[in-house]
Formats: structure tokens, sequence, C-alpha cells
């Protein structure tokens, strides 16, 4: 009903006011935010009115937090803090100073992504302009390139699910353009900043020089964890074939050019025989076979060719996070439910088998027929139940066993064969992203 990019009408405006202070679920969200038991008014809420900004605010209960909410009747949004040790709002007859000052000392491990960080997309209005002024976001293109954002909510909980075994997790829209990811374990909650820091870093995407690629340091982790073939099956089937990401002859010389191959004489007429394919994947079809073909004809001269394919094609698939939300335990993140000021679209839970498929244009649109129940079936009731329902619980899979290569020099039979290692044992179950075991 209000596209995104328009101006905001009064009726808007109202319609906003009157779902903060009549339908936004606060008993949701405070079973969400209390479920590991920590206390409500412990819990940093900031409230963004448009013309200001307020932090530190508390709630003792739902009731409470519904007061606050209509307190401020020029609410945009609404963002979730950590909780403190002690209430951080300073009651109105407070006198003096605080013998123990409070700090924020446990908050869920989350991430979030935005489609307009992947530099592969054009997400925006309208052609570019030459002269570099900006243009504002396309709805419709961001909805389009939605299962980027699937992607990345799939690898990232891969990675936490068997690398750190973290098991439960909260996932929603944003409302826009992105999508958050809330890591719910006690474990998670517990996290220094340092922590948080060496997570974000461990999962963050790592450019090369040029930045046009993945650095073969990112390529070897991707590797040693198993997770290469993953990212080659999504790029094939769901950007190439599904989103047709090399289909416009301008996306298949971006890729090239990120390849960065055309200039050896094996590849000199690469980018005129791709531009000949009529489909994105006949054009990704023709790239891997010569790519790989010559790399393994000829393994002395063009052996790294396939690497740099890898780092390409990691550049398209990996999660970019903005790594501030998750490395700080006092940062601040979106709460779920809050209504988009410029999309009007609401931020809902999502599971974990829709991740692929999900349509953001089926949120819930402040304004649009239908939207209350809409909001109902997102876990979005009144009285706080069923949000439990949305909550993801994913096993960790053991992965196999990493083994670093030996020193020639300094190899003895108890490191070929440890005790108690049977060398005919089968090796550990290995499964992609989505679950399903790699034969």
């Amino acid at each position: 009903m209000y596209p995104l990019g328009t101006h905001v009408t009064m009726a808007a405006k109202q319609l906003v006011c009157t779902y903060y202070t009549d339908h936004f679920p606060v008993n949701a969200i405070a079973w969400l935010t209390t479920r590991l038991g920590d206390e409500l008014v412990l819990r940093e809420w900031a409230i963004d009115a448009g013309d200001y900004y307020k932090r530190y605010v508390t709630a003792k209960d739902a009731e409470d937090f519904r007061a606050r909410l209509k307190a401020h009747t020029g609410l945009v949004a609404l963002h979730a803090g950590p909780v403190w040790f002690k209430r951080v709002e300073k009651p109105a007859d407070s006198k003096g100073l605080e013998l123990e000052a409070p700090y924020p000392h446990r908050r869920e491990l989350t991430f979030d992504i935005d489609l307009n960080d992947y530099d592969f997309m054009d997400l925006y209005e309208g052609l570019p302009n030459p002269k570099g002024q900006t243009r504002p976001l396309s709805l419709e293109k961001c909805d389009a390139a939605w299962p980027v954002a699937g992607i990345a909510i799939k690898i990232l909980t891969r990675i936490l699910r068997d690398q750190f075994g973290f098991g439960d997790y909260f996932c929603c829209y944003s409302g826009r353009r992105g999508v958050h990811l809330w890591v719910l374990d006690e474990r998670a909650m517990a996290l220094d900043n340092e922590g948080r820091s060496a997570i974000a870093s461990f999962v963050n995407l790592q450019l090369s020089k040029c930045e046009q690629r993945a650095s073969m340091g990112q390529l070897t982790f991707a590797k040693a964890y198993h997770l290469m073939e993953t990212v080659h099956e999504l790029f094939e089937n769901e950007l190439v074939v599904k989103m047709g990401v090399l289909d416009m002859l301008s996306a298949r010389e971006e890729f090239l050019t990120r390849l960065g191959l055309g200039t050896y004489d094996s590849m000199h007429n690469l980018s005129e025989e791709v531009s000949r394919k009529d489909s994105g994947m006949a054009a990704w079809a023709y790239i891997k076979t010569k790519v790989c073909g010559h790399a393994k004809k000829h393994p002395k001269a063009c052996g790294w060719f396939a690497a740099r394919l890898d780092e390409t094609v990691l550049t398209y698939v990996w999660p970019r996070i903005d790594i501030n939300v998750t490395k700080g335990t006092n940062h601040l993140i979106k709460s779920p439910f809050v209504a988009h000021p410029k999309t009007m679209r609401i931020a809902v839970p999502l599971r974990f088998d829709e991740l692929m498929t999900f349509d953001p244009a089926t949120a819930p649109m402040l304004g649009k027929e239908g939207w209350r129940e809409a909001l109902l079936a997102r876990g979005g009731q009144l009285d706080g139940k069923g949000l439990a329902d949305w909550v993801w619980h994913l096993n960790p899979v053991a992965p196999p066993p990493m083994v670093a290569p030996p020193d020639p020099m300094d190899v003895d039979m108890e490191d070929l064969v440890p005790n108690g290692h049977n060398p005919s044992a089968k090796p550990a179950q290995r499964c992609d992203v989505y679950g399903t075991l790699i034969r």
C-alpha cells in the first residue's frame, strides 16, 4: 500500500502508531527474551521515534512494555539490546551516585545480513548515475534477491551448528532488504566481546587484495570445513538456475572480471565463448568445464585455475554479515515484529524449511487486507503463545576429523595409527547444508 521510497502519509503514521499501541505482540517478545530465565526488566530497548532516539528503555513486564510503547507516539522502530547486570534505567527519585554501575553482560549472538552488501547485485531503482548520485532501493529487486539471504542463513547455521555446537536459533525477515539470525543457546548468551569477535571473524567473508574474490585463506577455511561442495551446489542451483545471476551478458562479464583469467593464453577466448551461450546455466557450464579442464590437463601451469574459480564462487555465496552487530555485547538489533517504516512490512519469524522459498511480498503489511491474520499465523499472537514453534532446534552434526598434513621429517607409526584407531572404520557421515547425506 505504501511503496518503498514514497512519502509516508499521516494515515500511514497513524497506522504504525496503532500497530505498536494495540497489536504489537509484546508478550511474544517478552517470552523470546526471557526464555532462559533472564528478567525482562534487565533487558535494554531502544526506541527510534523519528526525530529522537532513546536508549536504555526498560520494562517490568509485558503490560509495562506496552505502556512504554504507547508513551512514544512517533515510534518508528524498536531495537533490542543486551541484558544488563542491573537495571539501566535510572528511577526518577534516584539520588546520589550508584556504588556499582550497570554493565551489559548477556545477549543473544546475532547476525544481520543486508542484501545490498552483495556487490554483484544491483538492487536500486533505475540505471546507475554517472554522477554518482544515490538511487533508492527497489523493493521488487530486493524481494527477487531473497534466496541470497536464505543461502547466507543456511551456511551460517551450518557453521555455527557443526563447529560451535549451537542448536537453538531464531530467524526473522527484516521487513525490507535482509534477514536477522539470533543464536539463543545459553553458551551464546554468555559470550564476552572477545568470544563474539572471534566467531564473527570466523564466519566473515575475507576478500582478496583486489576485493574481487575471496582470499586464499577464505578458500582454505571453506575447504577445511568441507563446505565447498555445498557452496558450488547453492551457487549453481539457486543463483545460476533459479535467480539467473548469469543470464545477462553484463553479469557474465562481471563474473569473468572477478575470475581474472582472461589475460592467460589458454583463456583468451573465454569471454567471447561465454557471451555466445543462450542461457546463464550454459555460460556457467562452459566456464566451469574450460577452467577446471585446463587445471586438470596442465596441473603445473594451470592447476591454480580451479582454486581461482572457487574463490570467485565464494564471493557470490558466502554470508556478508554486519560484523559489528555480531561482535559487540552492547550492540543493538531491530526487534522481531517491528513494522518497517518505508515498506510497512512486519519483521516476522521464518521456519528453517522455508528459507529458500520464502516470498517477502507475503509478509504481513500494515494497511493490507488480512495483515492481522497473517501476523497471527507467524507467531504474533497477543498472548505470546506459539512463538516457541518458530525457534529452530538444529542438532549439531559431527564433522569429519581435520587432519593436518604430516611433516615428512617427523612421522612415526603412532602419528599414522593412534591408539584405538581402526584404519578400516568408515569415515564420519557428512551432510550438506540441507541435512542431506553427502555420498
